[in-house]
């Protein structure tokens, strides 16, 4: 294929709530949950359900709302880095490949992944797995996998486009990231196109106040799974047996517990360079929990426009900008 010729760039990040998937002009999201398909009787369900089916090794799999819908699943994996070995991580890669061949996006030429900065470590091997279980499965397309906070970073060196931009030069600045995850909360520092790796780790994310939740709500006799409690710290409420239960006091607290947990380790990593960096940026789907109490601590405190997205689609414009400079030589 000639290099001038323009390609697609897909990000995918499969996180343990949500795929969030990004190329150019059209950003993806669906629940990370994945359950073999069962025979559906009515014919019209069974059409809408087709549309999140795939198959792997020749088995028929669901994912997304429908594996949430029609197999009464919450999230199919457990809090872990290994899963990414599991087949179920590989039916959401799938199912996201799917996701873009539905709005009209071909096989990419390159794809990003994400991995928490834990699992990048050198004495791990989660790169080269993840990578491996891509190609086997998208073997046309490259694999490159970056660390997840520095995609949130490239929105900030970079345009929607990949081009760089000029005021933004990412050797003439310094910035810290804080991605707050549900498993993971990620921690880096790029000091003027330096990783600076004594600033550069991993705590637990959102899943600290889910986890607190659950069990405060177990102890009043209401039980939840995980994916209901991650809904109900968004949507502050939840319904339980037909009746809207107030559980406004529960969700403060576990929400509180969780964000003193992430300021703290911030406030050990970031506190030595706070005052050298032009910004500390703040994305993830947890950034709001936070993002008050990282602003009273630091005044240069700036979270991202759709933080919820902001991994993925920084993770495409990477992608943009690696293509770009290729085909510049």
């Amino acid at each position: 294929m000639n290099s001038k010729q323009k390609q697609t760039v897909v990000a995918i990040d499969i996180g343990h709530s949500t795929v969030k998937v990004s190329t150019s002009g059209k950003k993806l999201i669906f629940p990370s949950v994945a359950t073999s398909a069962l025979r559906i009787s009515d014919q019209n369900e069974a059409i809408v359900a087709d549309r999140e089916k795939v198959f792997l090794n020749s088995k028929p799999w669901f994912f997304g709302e429908k594996a949430l819908l029609q197999g009464g699943m919450s999230w199919a994996t457990g809090l872990s880095d290994d899963w990414i070995d599991s087949q179920e991580h590989a039916v959401l890669f799938l199912g996201a490949l799917k996701k873009l061949e539905q709005v009209e996006i071909g096989t990419p030429n390159l794809i990003i992944a994400g991995l928490p900065v834990q699992a990048m470590k050198p004495e791990m091997t989660h790169v080269d797995r993840l990578k491996r279980s891509f190609s086997e499965l998208c073997p046309n397309s490259e694999i490159k996998v970056v660390p997840q906070p520095y995609g949130a970073f490239s929105n900030i060196t970079l345009d929607v486009n990949g081009l760089p931009q000029p005021d933004r030069l990412i050797h003439h600045i310094s910035w810290a990231v804080i991605d707050v995850g549900f498993y993971t909360t990620d921690f880096i520092l790029i000091n003027k196109g330096h990783w600076i790796e004594m600033a550069s780790a991993s705590c637990p994310g959102i899943s600290m106040a889910a986890e607190h939740l659950m069990q405060r709500l177990s102890n009043k006799s209401i039980k939840i799974d995980m994916a209901d409690a991650d809904a109900a710290l968004r949507q502050q409420s939840i319904s339980y047996f037909g009746k809207q239960i107030d559980i406004k006091e529960d969700i403060t607290e576990s929400i509180s517990i969780a964000s003193s947990k992430i300021i703290d380790t911030a406030d050990r990593y970031f506190s030595p360079h706070a005052s050298k960096l032009n910004g500390i940026y703040v994305s993830g789907g947890g950034a709001a929990s936070v993002i008050e109490g990282l602003k009273s601590k630091w005044p240069h405190v700036v979270i991202a426009e759709d933080p919820r997205m902001a991994v993925v689609e920084g993770m495409r414009r990477f992608g943009e900008f690696s293509v770009l400079s290729r085909q510049r030589g």
